[in-house]
């Protein structure tokens, strides 16, 4: 029997070399230098085509005689040579923690060489004082790879650059090529003729408002979903037990301890396997996606699949429920997905919570930072070109190419804090789906129609996107039957409620002085005061009315005051800068007296 169970577990379907993880602690520092130096070659050949196009149109009158000359780093230079290197950041690269953000300026650019093998090569170690002050626009972030139009500076032997035109990254206009790489997850969708593909996303984590729903309560709102819409693929993206929000409960709930083996098994497994089990009869296709906030998953981007670590808890036993689900598939992070004839790039990873905080931007126009990140994507082939990296990134020589997207990329689908949006760039359509459960509760999913015309021309053309807010119900009224709404979601919405209610509480009752509770105590008990008075004058009818009136206005106008008084020692601290806290006090009483003798006087 053992023998029998033994040869089962060795045929397991996650035995294959696509779901084994690598080892990455034990890395050499040549290794890693060797894999991000490979990351931008890459690059080099586009740059360098790129630089001498805008040579050229800088120059129209000169004679094309052939390319610019390749700069040597550390050389001096009276004529205009091309230099491609990546610009560097103040902070060290092996500085850690990294700081956050990393402070890119202009006035303390470096520029170092990327390792070629080409020209420049034997100026390797060697960085220059990168000078763009001559230069009317440029896009520019801590390891982005540039091409520098210039010369060096006189009596610096080399050591800064005067940029008369450069070129950031391989440049917008990318090509769609079909490659021979395989995607990590090729799919068939059926689809009736002439309707679209219907992709839903879906990004964790899955708690609720710090974990009062806990559990993952709302994979179930995702089940329900599912069930009513049967799209043809979800993609499911971790974390679904968040490392963060776990922490922090350790910390709080030391009444009932539990390891998060067993809380995922007990409590994220059964519904896990629930929405299996209604894909399975939906005809939908689940795709699991691993993430970097994951509990009991440690491996850095890119991450392999979930199955990598099936020989430890908890990820054994979510094994052994997925063994016979075939329509179940696991993809790392991040994952390319063939779907039909469309190709997909996802990760569950955020690319733009730190990228639009490092990047420098000197342009005529202003233009969203969003947009710009979004082309820079583009530009270097990648959703995270940051140098040093802000998320955990392993640039090993044998895994750096693995966070290049692929040249046959057509929708690129991430999770991110920001407003959720679908823009176009490079020719490639960029979504962001929202993350499912955001701090407050809220959050939404991306449903995601593909049509199916192979000749309908730019991605953009054949998708359309539908932004589902996830606040009180799982989707909007107008998404759903009349009769089945007030039924299945008005239980939601109280239950929401009141779990906002409790986080409402517990955030005030964490971060509020002492000082200012008494405040607001002193607040309510006026304006309980005043409702006292206006209640027994609209009973009663026979109290004076200039006694109510002076009443009222004593007890309202106190409130008042005293609210601009908190508001003065709280949130308006930014505002009355001027003014301390033993002015705003003095302030309050002269207020207060003024008020008093006002209602004494109209009492009279």
């Amino acid at each position: 029997m053992a023998a029998a169970a033994s040869a089962r577990s060795a045929h397991s379907r996650f035995d294959g070399g696509e779901y084994q993880g690598y080892r990455w602690m034990d890395n050499s520092v040549e290794s890693r230098r060797e894999g991000e130096a490979a990351r931008c070659a890459k690059l080099y050949t586009e740059i360098v085509a790129n630089a001498n196009k805008l040579y050229r149109s800088m120059h129209p009158e000169e004679e094309e005689e052939g390319d610019l000359e390749i700069g040597v780093f550390g050389t001096q230079y009276s004529q205009a040579v091309l230099m491609v290197g990546r610009v560097c950041c103040e902070a060290d690269e092996n500085l850690q923690p990294v700081p956050d953000p990393l402070n890119l300026n202009p006035q303390s650019l470096l520029l170092e060489p990327i390792f070629t093998g080409g020209p420049g090569a034997s100026g390797r170690g060697k960085r220059l004082i990168l000078n763009v002050q001559a230069l009317d626009s440029y896009t520019l972030f801590p390891g982005c790879v540039v091409g520098v139009i210039g010369r060096t500076s006189p009596n610096s032997c080399g050591g800064e650059l005067v940029a008369e035109g450069m070129v950031t990254g391989a440049g917008v206009e990318w090509g769609r090529k079909v490659t021979n790489e395989e995607p990590s997850i090729s799919l068939e969708v059926a689809h009736a003729d002439g309707a679209p593909i219907h992709v839903v996303c879906a990004s964790g984590p899955f708690q609720s408002v710090k974990g009062k729903v806990h559990g993952g309560q709302r994979l179930e709102m995702i089940a329900k979903y599912v069930s009513d819409f049967k799209p043809g693929v979800l993609i499911l993206m971790g974390p679904f037990m968040d490392a963060d929000f776990m922490e922090a409960t350790l910390l709080e709930e030391v009444e009932t301890p539990m390891s998060f083996e067993d809380k995922f098994n007990k409590e994220i497994l059964p519904r896990l396997v629930k929405l299996a089990l209604t894909c399975r009869e939906t005809r939908t296709h689940l795709i699991l996606l691993s993430s970097l906030s994951e509990c009991c998953f440690t491996y850095p981007l890119p991450q392999p699949t979930l199955m990598a670590m099936k020989a430890y808890e908890p990820w054994a036993t979510l094994a052994k429920h997925l063994e016979p689900m075939r329509h179940v598939r696991l993809g790392g992070n991040p994952c390319s997905i063939s779907i039909n004839d469309m190709m997909l790039y996802v990760t569950s990873t955020d690319p733009l919570r730190s990228f639009t905080a490092e990047i420098l931007v000197k342009a005529p126009e202003a233009r969203p930072k969003v947009d710009l990140a979004l082309e820079q994507f583009v530009s270097h082939r990648s959703l995270f070109p940051l140098s040093p990296p802000v998320v955990p990134i392993d640039p090993n020589k044998l895994r750096a190419g693995s966070l290049r997207m692929p040249d046959s990329t057509d929708i690129v689908i991430f999770p991110s804090l920001l407003q959720p949006f679908g823009k176009e760039a490079g020719g490639r359509y960029f979504i962001n789906c929202g993350v499912f459960t955001r701090d407050t509760g809220t959050g939404s999913i991306a449903s995601i129609f593909i049509s199916p015309q192979k000749d309908a021309g730019r991605p953009a053309s054949r998708v359309k996107i539908e932004t589902v807010k996830i606040w009180a119900m799982p989707y909007p009224e107008s998404l759903l039957p009349p009769s089945q709404f007030f039924l299945v979601h008005f239980p939601m919405l109280t239950a929401d409620v009141h779990a906002i209610a409790e986080e409402g509480w517990e955030r005030y009752s964490r971060m509020t002085p002492q000082k200012v509770r008494i405040l607001d105590l002193f607040i309510v008990f006026l304006a309980y005061l005043s409702v006292i008075q206006f209640v027994y004058m609209w009973l009663v009818g026979t109290f004076p009315y200039n006694s109510f009136l002076s009443g009222f206005w004593a007890t309202m106008g106190t409130a008042a005051l005293t609210c601009c008084y908190r508001i003065q020692l709280t949130g308006g601290r930014d505002t009355f800068k001027e003014v301390g806290p033993e002015r705003a006090y003095a302030d309050y009483l002269v207020c207060a007296g003024v008020l008093f003798f006002s209602c004494v006087n109209f009492l009279g």
